[in-house]
């Protein structure tokens, strides 16, 4: 019986230490403390709690911790949602195996389920009037890479994850973007109709950033940027217009000192960075034929 029970009184724990880790990874950059500011929550506070009431209840601290848990679900769950989106695998690393894969599809599942995605209002495409013979058309944003869909893949690579200085107070941790793809070469993309503003082909100029393109859309409102760079598009020059979708560099790993090749993909809307995981969910993937540029 007692063995029976077992998942009964320690799911409510763990799901309780996971909900708690996630909401203060922003805030405790070190990982044994983050544990124990976890533990402290799932399992000290009700103890505590318990001894302060002065009776012995059975199962106390599992009900303590599904009420605190449901609780915050329920009144803050975009907050906790999205807490789980970027955090709540953090103890994972970046293994893979069959049980990772597992509990980050759980937390997953958990933080869809919560968290509600609302585009800002900069990233609605945009409907091109007609011109002569031309028809209508609409501007769309788009993913930066070919499918399949490629996402953050770990808590490191997400947005708001620990990085050296400086970090601008939007970014938690310091990542201000997030980390996407993996094979040098790959073609990346322009996210939307744009003028291109700044094309850095020296990775010495950055020795963190790499190769870089940054592309302003509708009017310098938000801005793109794609780091680690393997190469960059010969034509491309600073004050060029680029579409939607139009290839203008290969991804790499310049600026990269310990991670495998990957995109570093960032959104700022009025100088302020933004989350661009959300997007890049829904975004169009690019058509194949624009690769062979």
């Amino acid at each position: 019986m007692r063995v029976l029970l077992l998942p009964v009184r320690v799911l409510p724990a763990l799901a309780a230490w996971v909900v708690a880790t996630a909401l203060f990874a922003p805030l405790i950059e070190d990982p044994l403390w983050l544990a124990a500011a976890g533990a402290g929550a799932a399992i000290v506070a009700p103890l505590l709690v318990r001894w302060r009431l002065r009776r012995k209840i059975p199962f106390f601290l599992e009900i303590f911790d599904t009420l605190w848990v449901a609780a915050l679900a329920l009144g803050f769950a975009d907050d906790v949602g999205r807490a789980l989106r970027r955090h709540g695998d953090w103890f994972l690393g970046e293994r893979t195996g069959a049980v990772a894969r597992g509990l980050r599809a759980t937390i997953e599942w958990a933080a869809a389920g919560l968290e509600r995605f609302e585009p800002d209002g900069a990233f609605v495409p945009v409907v091109i009037p007609p011109t002569g013979t031309a028809p209508a058309a609409v501007a769309e944003w788009f993913h930066p890479l070919l499918g399949p869909r490629r996402l953050p893949p770990n808590g490191s690579a997400r947005f708001g994850a620990a990085r050296p200085q400086p970090r601008p107070p939007e970014c938690e941790l310091g990542h201000c973007g997030v980390d996407v793809g993996q094979a040098v070469g790959e073609p990346v993309f322009a996210a939307f109709d744009g003028t291109v503003e700044r094309v850095e082909r020296d990775d010495n100029v950055d020795p963190r950033a790499g190769r870089t393109v940054i592309i302003a859309h509708k009017d310098g409102e938000v801005r793109s940027r794609y780091l680690h760079l393997d190469s960059i598009r010969d034509d491309l020059r600073p004050g060029m217009r680029v579409s939607g979708g139009e290839l203008i560099a290969r991804l790499g790993r310049t600026g990269v000192l310990h991670s495998a090749p990957h995109l570093h993909f960032a959104l700022d809307v009025g100088g302020r960075f933004i989350d661009p995981e959300p997007y890049l969910r829904v975004w169009r993937l690019p058509a194949l034929a624009l690769a062979r540029r």
